[in-house]
């Protein structure tokens, strides 16, 4: 069996190499999407993939977070270089196992089950201290003892070739596309760790904010989370236990408070322990501790309006290279008739099933008259427009098709 894995990084340097060297321990195919990043993640992803044959660096060459977008352009290529199982994850997740012959245990059973997806949480994890910028994978942390209600997805060839359409959400937490019979198996857990340091998260804060405006998201509903960040930072103390109280719980707070004392974890559910997480002997440099403000100013410098929305922009692949691609308007227009044209004939669809199930459900009979009607004067024997029937015929017909 031959597990994949598709990530998307931008500006993760002080955990880059201890990622990619758990990639390296576990699947035998990786896809990298380096988005623009500047503070050394790019050099250490391209060089891990001159080391490794089935390994693939792409370059995101936009400013907004188009992840999903991205990460549905290429889990076609993953199935097409031999992957039984593709899974999504990001630079801060690091799979709960203790070898790649027990994650291959647990994926094993997604062969029979050809309409299920595999479902892992998060176990949220908390440093040991948030004043040390570069993460070491051995050293000790706080890991809370249940799970938290955010899934994250693996796709396996067998649901893959049953419906090739397949599409994940923003944050591979789910899929796009809604379909119905689909079930779900849950394989175990990811140990997250979204907060590091102080520097880390206010940058990380920053950064996605801006590549949200940048598709024109607000943050109200997608990556709300990021937003209440953002009124963190702005009007309150990053203290050790607000900061332990937003890793323990990342996105699964309506707003950010502190819950919990950082010398108190072990009350809260939390075990202090050291990981097991797999990691191989790959080779690569590490990068310096970058200049937050340089990397801030990069955002914004390169900002730029990206809105996929109603069909105004695309992003395609050419070659290595994933670009935002602005469409015509012409085209837009006629996308937006085609869409309008396609909405209306299912709803007219729906429609007529509904009033077909009625009339059966309700047993109607023609009603009896004294006189009854001509068929030249346009009406059919059962009293009805013979016209309007003949038309509502012709466009159930069409539909249907």
């Amino acid at each position: 069996m031959r597990l994949a894995a598709i990530s998307m990084i931008r500006d993760e340097a002080d955990i880059i190499i201890p990622f990619l060297r758990h990639l390296d321990a576990l699947f035998d195919i990786v896809l990298l999407l380096d988005q623009r990043s500047s503070d050394g993640s790019g050099e250490v992803m391209r060089a891990a993939c001159e080391a490794r044959s089935d390994w693939l660096y792409y370059f995101c060459d936009f400013a907004g977070r188009h992840q999903k977008e991205a990460i549905n352009l290429l889990i076609p290529q993953a199935f097409r270089l031999g992957a039984d199982v593709v899974f999504l994850i990001d630079g801060d997740e690091f799979i709960d196992v203790q070898s790649k012959s027990e994650l291959h245990d647990k994926v094993s059973k997604l062969q029979t089950a050809t309409t299920a997806l595999a479902i892992f949480h998060w176990f949220d994890c908390i440093p040991a201290t948030f004043d040390t910028w570069q993460f070491d994978p051995k050293s000790p942390v706080w890991v809370r003892s249940i799970a938290s209600h955010m899934p994250k997805i693996a796709i396996s060839r067998p649901l893959y070739e049953k419906y090739s359409d397949i599409r994940v959400a923003q944050g591979s937490h789910n899929l796009q596309n809604d379909i119905s019979n689909i079930s779900r198996i849950e394989l175990g857990h990811f140990l997250h760790f979204p907060v590091r340091s102080r520097q880390q998260i206010v940058y990380k804060t920053f950064r996605t904010s801006i590549a949200n405006f940048s598709k024109n998201n607000l943050m109200n509903v997608e990556s709300f989370h990021n937003r209440q960040l953002v009124d963190v930072i702005a009007k309150r103390e990053l203290s050790n236990d607000l900061m332990a109280s937003i890793a323990g719980r990342y996105c699964a707070m309506s707003t950010y408070r502190t819950w919990a004392r950082f010398s108190d974890l072990g009350e809260e559910g939390f075990e202090f322990r050291k990981l097991s997480i797999p990691q191989s002997d790959l080779f690569l440099k590490a990068p310096q501790q970058p200049d937050f403000n340089r990397l801030l100013a990069n955002c914004i410098r390169e900002f730029a309006f990206e809105n996929l929305d109603g069909g105004k922009g695309k992003i395609s692949i050419d070659a290595n290279v994933l670009q935002f691609e602005p469409i015509p308007l012409m085209s837009q227009l006629v996308g937006k008739m085609n869409r309008t044209l396609s909405r209306s004939a299912h709803y007219l669809h729906r429609c007529l099933r509904w009033s077909k199930r009625m009339a059966s459900s309700c047993h109607l009979r023609p009603t009896q008259t004294s006189t009854p009607p001509r068929e030249q004067d346009g009406l059919c024997p059962n009293g009805t427009d013979s016209g309007l029937s003949a038309t509502l015929s012709a466009i159930q017909s069409d539909t249907l098709r």
